[in-house]
C-alpha cells in the first residue's frame, strides 16, 4: 500500500469483499478524512449492489430530424422519432412529440436507462452535444426530468425521499429559475404542504399526494417505471447543469436510504452528500439567480 496511489487503493478497496468498517480503516491509513470517507458512503462507493440507474427528458424545440440526425452520424449514437409516449429503452434515445412546449419544431429528448457511472454520463455528454451541435433551444416552457431507479430501494426509504426534498426545496429553489419555484410552475407543484410522517411506502405516498404527477417530486413514477422522478429543474440542453442535477438527485436518493433532516436545510453547505466541488457549483447557480 506504501508505494500505491490514492486513486489504485480506492480501486482495490471498492473491488474487495472486506466488510465496509474493514474498507474504512485502510481509507484512513491511507490519509484520507472521516469527513472524506463519509462523503464516499453517501455516495455509494461502499454499496456492493449495482449502480443507481437514471433518466432524463430534455424538453427543447428547434429540433429539425435531419441537423440531429447529420449531427449525430458517426458518433455510433441512435436516436428514433416517435409519437407521445413513456416506453423506457436501453441504448436508445428518443425524440417524442409534448404539446406543453411552445416554439418551432417542439420536442421531448428522452435518454435510455443508463447507469450511473462514467459511462452513463458519457453518454448524456453526447446527447448533450449533439443537441446543441444541431441548434436545440429551451424557453419558460420547457423543463428537464430527471428518473432515478428505485426498484430495489426499501420502501421506508423512498418515503424518506420526500422528507428529505421536502426539507431542502426552498434551498433548491434558490439555484432553480424563478419560474421553477414554490407553485410558480404547473407541472411542477411544490410538496411543502404535505405531511409524510407515519406513512410507510410508496402507495400511501402516493395517496397523499391526490394520485397527481404533477409535483416537483412525482409519486405516480414508481408505479410507471419503478422510479423516482424530479420534475423541479428548468429547460436546459447545459451538460454541466444537467449532469450536475442528476448527480444532484441521486445523492439524495442514495443518501435517503438511511438517513432524513432533523430540519429544514437552507445552506448548500450543510448538505452532507454533496463534496466541495458540487456544493461550489450550487452556490455559483445561487448567486447567478440572486
Amino acid at each position: 500500500m506504501k508505494n500505491q496511489s490514492l486513486s489504485e487503493i480506492l480501486n482495490e478497496v471498492k473491488k474487495s469483499d472486506m466488510s465496509i468498517a474493514e474498507k474504512k480503516v485502510i481509507l484512513i491509513k491511507a490519509g484520507m478524512r472521516p469527513k472524506d470517507i463519509e462523503i464516499l458512503e453517501f455516495s455509494g462507493f461502499f454499496n456492493s449492489d449495482t449502480p443507481l440507474t437514471f433518466g432524463v427528458e430534455i424538453e427543447c424545440y428547434n429540433c429539425s430530424l435531419a441537423s440531429i440526425n447529420s449531427n449525430a452520424r458517426g458518433k455510433n449514437f441512435q436516436f428514433v422519432w416517435e409519437g407521445y409516449n413513456h416506453n423506457d429503452r436501453r441504448g436508445i434515445y428518443k425524440f417524442t412529440t409534448d404539446c406543453s412546449i411552445d416554439g418551432n419544431d417542439p420536442r421531448e429528448c428522452v435518454t435510455p436507462i443508463l447507469d450511473n457511472t462514467k459511462d452513463g454520463f458519457e453518454s448524456l455528454k453526447t446527447c448533450c452535444d449533439i443537441l446543441n451541435a444541431s441548434g436545440a433551444m429551451v424557453n419558460k416552457s420547457c423543463g428537464l426530468h430527471v428518473h432515478v431507479g428505485i426498484a430495489k430501494m426499501p420502501q421506508a426509504g423512498i418515503v424518506n425521499i420526500y422528507k428529505n426534498y421536502q426539507k431542502l426545496e426552498r434551498l433548491i429553489d434558490s439555484f432553480m429559475a424563478p419560474s421553477r419555484r414554490g407553485n410558480s410552475n404547473t407541472y411542477s407543484k411544490s410538496i411543502l404542504g404535505f405531511n409524510y410522517e407515519g406513512l410507510a411506502d410508496a402507495s400511501q405516498v402516493y395517496t397523499r399526494m391526490n394520485r397527481d404527477r404533477y409535483y416537483k417530486v412525482n409519486p405516480m413514477a414508481y408505479y410507471a417505471h419503478k422510479t423516482i422522478e424530479f420534475r423541479q429543474h428548468q429547460g436546459t440542453t447545459d451538460y454541466q447543469k444537467i449532469s450536475m442535477w442528476v448527480n444532484f438527485c441521486c445523492k439524495l436518493v442514495e443518501w435517503s436510504k438511511k438517513h432524513t433532516f432533523e430540519r429544514e436545510v437552507m445552506n448548500i453547505n450543510d448538505v452532507p452528500f454533496l463534496n466541495a466541488e458540487e456544493k461550489a457549483f450550487f452556490a455559483g447557480r445561487i448567486q447567478n439567480f440572486a
